[in-house]
């Protein structure tokens, strides 16, 4: 990563994130959280419930049965998890752009906090729900691992960030990309310049 001057590494930090985050999203909407094969075919997400017949139909809808306060607990965890992961998204790249290497190291330090903090939400949220499935009929489903490998992502990109804040400082007046630079034209103030009538 060294021909990008430092600045390779949080983007890589965050393509990981970005793929983090959307086996997130698809885990958190998909109602293939948990399955039960005895009679009838029956998913279940945090959302909706599946249940395919045996004579070949199937049918989704809602979830109005009260499964008990864990399942609000960790669709509230989930959606934290989901701000925290897309926030370093949004404003890493941008801040990267606009501050160039001035704050480097607190916008490092943010990226990772907020990483460790989506990772501690999925890391709660899925053990909470992986302690309340009482039926033992019941057998958890991909939505729930894609859940779990988000977790993983977020906890990889916390290492990421941290290390990047700890060791990294970009190369001051690098070229970056085509587009991006360490420190980038700001500094050139061209209304403070005196121009003679």
């Amino acid at each position: 990563m060294g021909q990008f001057g430092g600045i390779g590494l949080p983007f890589f930090g965050c393509a990981i994130l970005l793929v983090g985050n959307i086996f997130l999203v698809l885990g958190f909407a998909t109602p293939y959280w948990v399955s039960d094969d005895r009679i009838t075919t029956t998913s279940r997400g945090l959302w909706r419930e599946r249940r395919c017949l045996s004579s070949g139909g199937c049918y989704v809808f809602d979830i109005v049965k009260d499964y008990g306060m864990y399942l609000s607990a960790v669709r509230g965890l989930l959606c934290l998890a989901i701000i925290f992961m897309a926030t370093p998204l949004v404003v890493l790249p941008i801040y990267m752009y606009l501050a160039g290497s001035d704050f480097f190291r607190r916008t490092m330090s943010t990226a990772a906090l907020l990483s460790l903090l989506a990772a501690v939400c999925i890391f709660v949220a899925v053990i909470i729900y992986a302690s309340c499935i009482s039926d033992q009929s019941t057998y958890l489903n991909w939505s729930f691992y894609m859940v779990v490998v988000s977790g993983a992502m977020a906890t990889f990109c916390f290492i990421v960030f941290l290390v990047t804040a700890l060791t990294v400082k970009p190369v001051s007046g690098q070229l970056i990309t085509n587009a991006i630079y360490a420190d980038n034209i700001r500094k050139k103030n061209y209304l403070s310049e005196d121009v003679d009538n």
